[in-house]
């Protein structure tokens, strides 16, 4: 799951900066956090864990493997964030834009446990409402660009958008059916955190 997910799987502000600030830290980063945020690293985890042995995403993975390999779960990531974000069942374009909201203010009050690269990544994020704005096609082509430009043996100009435009009603169905289990799992395992 991206960045959207992970804020939305979160159940509290420290469990919000915990599930973000995952991606951005590199392991000498890793310091002794406050309980919430450490409870949103095992959740962050543990979403990630569940996601990527679960069917359907394999079943995801398995259409973008053979353009960009090993990278398909990244991809899938954010396609993921796009189905989310347009899902009327978890909220309409108010709820999304006041949740995003929410989820950059929590980053802010927060900011001394966040690692440098979310820092630095913070305004960016601000000023293009990246979270929000996943619910746009024209951003997830975006998006999708630029982790083939990070990837290390990716061509520049690899069309991974096209290949999610062609499947998209297939990986929208994906979506469907996974993603209420993975709310579940979440559900049960922040249970047993507390």
């Amino acid at each position: 799951m991206n960045y959207l997910a992970h804020a939305y799987l979160s159940f509290s502000p420290g469990q919000i900066v915990g599930n973000l600030l995952v991606d951005f830290a590199r392991h000498k980063d890793r310091r002794s956090y406050p309980r919430e945020v450490e409870k949103g690293i095992v959740l962050h985890h543990a979403i990630d864990s569940y996601t990527d042995t679960h069917l359907e995403i394999r079943k995801a993975k398995l259409l973008f493997s053979p353009l960009v390999g090993r990278y398909s779960g990244a991809m899938v990531d954010v396609v993921l964030d796009y189905f989310l974000a347009n899902d009327p069942v978890r909220g309409n374009e108010a709820n999304w834009k006041a949740f995003t909201r929410k989820v950059y203010q929590t980053l802010e009050v927060h900011k001394e446990f966040l690692p440098p690269a979310l820092l630095t990544a913070l305004p960016r994020m601000q000023q293009g409402d990246w979270l929000y704005n996943s619910r746009y096609k024209e951003n997830i082509e975006k998006a999708l660009q630029h982790l083939v430009h990070r990837a290390k043996y990716l061509p520049i100009g690899t069309d991974v958008y096209k290949v999610f435009l062609e499947n998209e009603s297939t990986l929208e169905d994906y979506y469907k059916e996974f993603f209420p289990q993975l709310e579940a799992f979440v559900k049960n395992l922040e249970a047993t955190l507390n």
